[in-house]
């Protein structure tokens, strides 16, 4: 009879370990450095409806990357991308800054109505280069919208969805000109 119990403590010493390993496993995923994944990726989670980059269109360093998740928690980093596919789960392989609020239901029912009016087509304007200047992409209801931020003409609403996301961002967003 010790042997069953010895053979009963040796398998529930296991399984407390296998929950403590699980658990720390969940835990590095989980955001830390205020919003930032292990690894200085962007948190990819199931609940996040909403991805928008806006990036310089000469450099890789000062772009905003903003993800808006079911339950209304906006989160918004600053940092080097790696490239300008908002669609890869690493799109800033180096974040300088990063936070998250929790938006007002009115804030979150706005930004789900203008992602709504996408035509839902997926779209790019023409790539024209623009030196010193902005373009922005839109990753919502598994399609992709890009544009330049001053010349987004005939392409309005993305340019007005980055603007209320710059307004509510929980991180200052300076969308300067450079000289």
């Amino acid at each position: 009879m010790t042997g069953i119990f010895a053979i009963g403590k040796r398998m529930g010493l296991l399984a407390l370990l296998l929950v403590l390993f699980v658990a720390a496993g969940i835990a590095e995923g989980e955001r830390t450095d205020g919003g930032v994944q292990l690894g200085n990726q962007m948190p990819q989670g199931t609940d996040v409806v909403l991805r928008l980059a806006v990036f310089p269109t000469g450099t890789y360093s000062e772009s905003y990357c903003f993800e808006l998740s079911l339950g209304g928690v906006l989160f918004c980093a600053v940092g080097s991308r790696t490239g300008d596919d908002i669609a890869q789960p690493d799109f800033l392989a180096e974040v300088d800054q990063s936070a998250e609020t929790l938006l007002s239901s009115e804030s979150l029912e706005l930004l789900i109505s203008l992602c709504e009016g996408l035509d839902g087509s997926g779209y790019s304007a023409p790539k024209t280069w623009w030196s010193d200047s902005w373009d922005i992409a839109v990753q919502y209801d598994g399609r992709i919208y890009e544009t330049n931020y001053w010349d987004s003409e005939g392409f309005r609403e993305l340019a007005e969805l980055a603007d209320r996301l710059i307004e509510l961002s929980p991180i200052p967003v300076d969308l300067h000109g450079w000289a």
